[in-house]
């Protein structure tokens, strides 16, 4: 296993970007698949773990969150449907990062997309040092 994230891995598409299997990225995003879990599942909390301790959180129009206590209470009213997909990927030695595409379900297309920044972890876990998200579409202008 340490094998597979010792070397240096060149950005890898995925040109097949809804028709390929998801087992194909089953290991090296598993970060992304737990992400989706405790999104769906409501879980602030579970959320904030998959978080280095002082990772970052640059939503869309929000300010900077920084810290997992922080991240765990500004997730706190998030959560629901969600579907994450990478678009391209790479990893030297304990970095890596994650760019990405997300929807609210496997038919209704992307409404966003994201990049995220990774550490290893002195256990091995590949934690989120940042998540930087934007929706598709620009904000609607208030009257």
């Amino acid at each position: 296993m340490r094998s597979q994230f010792s070397r240096r891995r060149p950005v890898q598409s995925n040109p097949q970007l809804n028709g390929c299997p998801r087992s194909r990225f089953r290991f090296r995003f598993r970060v992304l698949r737990d992400y989706e879990r405790a999104w769906r599942a409501r879980d602030p909390a579970a959320l904030a773990t998959l978080f280095a301790e002082d990772g970052f959180v640059l939503s869309n129009g929000r300010l900077p969150v920084r810290g997992r206590d922080a991240i765990r209470a500004a997730y706190a009213e998030g959560g629901g449907p969600l579907v994450l997909r990478a678009l391209a990927y790479a990893i030297e030695g304990s970095v890596g990062y994650i760019i990405g595409a997300y929807g609210s379900g496997q038919d209704a297309g992307d409404t966003g997309k994201f990049v995220l920044a990774l550490q290893r972890a002195s256990d091995g876990r590949w934690l989120i040092a940042a998540d930087i998200d934007n929706a598709n579409q620009r904000p609607r202008p208030s009257p």
